[in-house]
């Protein structure tokens, strides 16, 4: 019979299944693929440091793009390929969840881990604030550095640097409480000194010597350098203290001929007990005019606020 002619086609079951089955294997390794290729292209995305903050998800993430796809046969009946078609499935969720867990390091997690770093340092930057006039006047030099380093580490949590930046806080912290204590210790020595002076200027005032020129540094651009300090006896000339952060020195023109020095600095040191500074000065030897220094100068009273408004 001539025409165009027309037959359905059916596929016994067994075989139908097994294309079906087929078919998925062939779509899902695809997807399995490209989603790794996706996550390999997110992670050269994300800074070290940021993947290194989180090694846990990274670690399960790598085990996911390192996992070995199962092999198979068109031969195999369409139960076996079947049991393939639930691994392939099982590993293809694996590559979704991985990729979660990037957007979220990426977009949540980054974002939280940066803010509580970023909050750390402005912190630290509040701490060496609160302080800055005392490391302007003692370090200057190490509060310009502390301060830019701080600016360097934040930059650093802008490149997602968290590791690195984490270390360095820690050190920072360490350094920053030594050298806090630093400065306020000279602070402490520096406000001792001063004090000893206007309780000096008393004395010498008291032993009729006057006062050639008020106190002030040798340095007027170290607070470190000595307090010098001019009188006069007006019978031996004139006399120069000189007030370190350790003690004091002393250019005496006063004759040592029967112990005229040694008793007018006894004099000296009895009058300054009655400040609450204990000193004892005594000669250096081979020098060509007399000098003395202070020893075994204790600290300040606790009441030495008390003393100095006696002044």
């Amino acid at each position: 019979m001539s025409g165009v002619k027309y037959s359905g086609i059916q596929l016994e079951q067994e075989r139908k299944d097994r294309q079906e089955a087929l078919a998925k294997i062939n779509a899902i390794m695809s997807n399995i693929i490209a989603l790794k290729n996706h996550i390999t292209d997110m992670l050269k995305e994300i800074p070290d440091g940021v993947k290194d903050s989180f090694p846990e998800e990274i670690s399960k993430i790598n085990k996911f793009l390192t996992k070995t796809l199962p092999e198979f046969s068109k031969e195999l009946n369409s139960a076996e390929l079947n049991k393939i078609v639930e691994t392939l499935l099982s590993i293809n969720n694996e590559g979704n969840e991985a990729i979660s867990q990037l957007v979220e390091i990426k977009e949540v997690k980054r974002e939280k881990k940066a803010k509580e770093l970023i909050k750390n340092l402005e912190a630290l930057k509040s701490e060496i604030k609160a302080m800055e006039e005392l490391f302007k006047k003692w370090k200057p030099d190490e509060f310009r550095i502390m301060s830019e380093h701080l600016n360097e580490l934040r930059l650093l949590v802008e490149k997602g640097e968290f590791i690195k930046v984490e270390d360095e806080i820690k050190s920072f912290k360490n350094n920053i409480s030594q050298k806090k204590e630093e400065v306020l210790n000279l602070q402490a020595q520096d406000e001792q000194r001063w004090y000893v002076v206007e309780a000096l200027r008393k004395v010498c005032m008291e032993m009729g010597w006057g006062e050639v020129k008020e106190p002030s540094l040798e340095d007027s651009n170290n607070p470190a350098s000595p307090i010098i300090y001019i009188v006069q006896t007006y019978y031996a000339g004139e006399m120069r203290f000189y007030l370190t952060l350790e003690g004091i020195k002393v250019n005496s023109p006063i004759s040592t001929e029967e112990q005229a020095c040694y008793k007018e600095f006894g004099k000296l040191s009895e009058e300054l007990k009655n400040f609450g500074i204990i000193t004892k000065f005594e000669s250096i030897e081979r020098s060509e005019e007399p000098k003395l220094t202070q020893k075994s100068e204790r600290d300040l009273p606790d009441s030495a606020e008390e003393i100095s408004r006696e002044l």
